[in-house]
């Protein structure tokens, strides 16, 4: 899951540990900024590859 605020707050949190979801449901939060799960990231890293091998 995302790090979007909405997911933060503390209803969210309060839903999610009530007895029967939690048992079904984990929240997982990644790290602030995951850059190699960024598609943008891996596609410019590899086009940055591609042009600095010419």
């Amino acid at each position: 899951m995302d790090n979007l605020r909405v997911r933060h707050a503390d209803k969210v949190r309060e839903w999610l540990e009530q007895e029967e979801r939690s048992k079904k449901l984990r929240l997982i939060l990644p790290a602030p900024y995951s850059p190699m799960l960024n598609p943008d990231v891996i596609s410019i890293a590899t086009w940055q590859i591609c042009v600095s091998a010419r």
